[in-house]
């Protein structure tokens, strides 16, 4: 399987321990561009928004302890991104506020990766 024929996935986490776990889950399933700011972010999803699969988004990018993301959620979902967004956190009810928000499905960072892949319709 070619780079041009993986899903290109976004992956907003402000921690690099966090998304080798995400990035060691997906194998070579997917092509993953980490952005660790909300900035960096959304800056690339409205380079690359044609080409985006999935989002797997934290709760707290720029802040350790306060939800922070949801507001790129709904962005994205204004933009018309049609692919799911998963809401990435330990914390319940961050996920909860990023559902509010626009994501489709919840996940735990050991679980994101079999989450997403699920959401495209792939095989974990």
């Amino acid at each position: 399987m070619n780079t041009e024929e993986k899903p290109l996935v976004l992956v907003a986490e402000d921690r690099e321990y966090y998304f080798n776990i995400i990035s060691a889950s997906f194998g070579d399933k997917a092509c993953l561009q980490w952005c660790n700011t909300l900035e960096s972010a959304e800056k690339y999803f409205l380079e690359h928004l044609g080409d985006i699969s999935a989002v797997i988004m934290d709760a707290c990018v720029n802040k350790e302890t306060e939800q922070d993301s949801a507001p790129l959620v709904r962005k994205m979902r204004e933009r018309d991104f049609k692919g799911p967004i998963i809401a990435c956190s330990g914390a319940s009810d961050f996920r909860k506020q990023l559902m509010d928000a626009g994501a489709d499905w919840e996940a735990w960072k050991d679980t994101a990766a079999a989450v997403t892949l699920r959401a495209m319709g792939m095989n974990t």
